[in-house]
């Protein structure tokens, strides 16, 4: 009896591993985040989660999108662009360990962002129009921290803060294609891409999810 009495009442980790709450292992997200280029500039994602050792943690799979319209960093003084655009397409791979360890609740970890990046924009070079494409990535190895809220066995919904390092690999000197040509040509030296920079990534994600 003394025994039984014992273990009547026992934590939630401890329910969550040994006992089960009807888990499911595969879950879509659907995210909005911003910061990593820009408050100001709002992206969206989709993500595929797998939970593993039974909600200990969860390998997560985002995949990004983002478009807006911004000129490039002008070389010296202001200089007048026509039809600037980038689009970002990112993808990447996050792992991420519960504290109580039942797939819910605080969650930490790390991994990488991978963002491809295509800047298009025209100005006047030699008072003769002149269209610049540009395509190049940045790199962003990354530490998260968040929250998972559970609704139900099938609903919920992730919070979470991203910080880490961006690395680009953009080069005045080969990353312009020539739209005519569609070939690589010298590329606009002073006149930066608003998004390469090499520096500080951070980004606050948030999102529901269906599992399954």
């Amino acid at each position: 009896g003394a025994a039984f009495a014992q273990k009547k009442y026992i934590g939630a980790s401890e329910f969550g591993q040994k006992l089960g709450r009807a888990k499911k292992d595969h879950h879509l997200e659907v995210n909005v985040y911003a910061g990593a280029f820009g408050f100001k500039h709002v992206g969206y994602s989709i993500a595929y989660g797998y939970v593993y050792n039974d909600g200990l943690g969860e390998v997560n799979i985002p995949f990004s999108y983002q478009p807006f319209g911004q000129p490039p960093t002008p070389a010296n003084g202001t200089m007048v662009y026509f039809n600037p655009s980038n689009v970002v397409i990112g993808s990447g791979l996050k792992i991420r360990k519960f504290k109580n360890e039942i797939d819910e609740g605080l969650f930490y970890g790390g991994g990488l962002r991978i963002w491809h990046i295509i800047t298009k924009y025209e100005r006047l070079k030699n008072k003769i129009p002149t269209a610049y494409e540009f395509s190049y990535q940045n790199w962003s190895p990354l530490t998260e921290i968040g929250y998972t809220q559970k609704f139900s066995t099938t609903i919920g919904a992730n919070y979470s803060i991203e910080l880490g390092g961006s690395f680009s690999t953009y080069d005045d000197l080969t990353e312009n294609i020539n739209t005519d040509t569609a070939e690589e040509v010298p590329g606009d030296p002073g006149h930066t891409p608003a998004f390469d920079y090499t520096g500080v990534y951070y980004a606050l994600n948030m999102g529901i999810f269906y599992s399954f």
